[in-house]
């Protein structure tokens, strides 16, 4: 007997947190703001552009990092079962690009992390 209990199940995970953001190239970047490479951006408002460049931030300077994001994701399923693809084109009719597909036991898993850019 075949039954498909399990379904698809996904896990999505969000994290946001200061995050340390280094300077590629010494020089001044596309906001105008100075630094040289290496120094490390820390938000202030009343700095030119909202941030500036720092060679070793303090421990408050630190609690003034940009925001980053982290987004952790995994689906899974037991069986995935398609009979065909049939490409399809308003002027020239359709044809048939796959004959049948049958996934099992799928596990996708990804990460993404973003932090600010200037």
């Amino acid at each position: 007997m075949e039954d498909n209990t399990f379904g698809i199940q996904t896990d999505l995970a969000i994290d946001i947190y200061q995050t340390k953001v280094v300077k590629k190239s010494t020089g001044t970047d596309a906001k105008g703001v100075v630094g040289a490479r290496g120094d490390e951006k820390i938000m202030d408002s009343s700095a030119p552009g909202g941030y500036r460049y720092v060679s070793n931030p303090t421990t408050d300077e630190k609690q003034n990092r940009p925001l980053g994001f982290a987004v952790s994701a995994r689906t899974q399923f037991k069986e995935l079962s398609i009979n065909n693809v049939d490409l399809v084109h308003p002027a020239g009719g359709s044809q048939t690009a796959i004959y049948g597909v049958n996934l099992q036991n799928v596990d996708i898993r990804a990460n993404l992390t973003a932090t600010p850019i200037p």
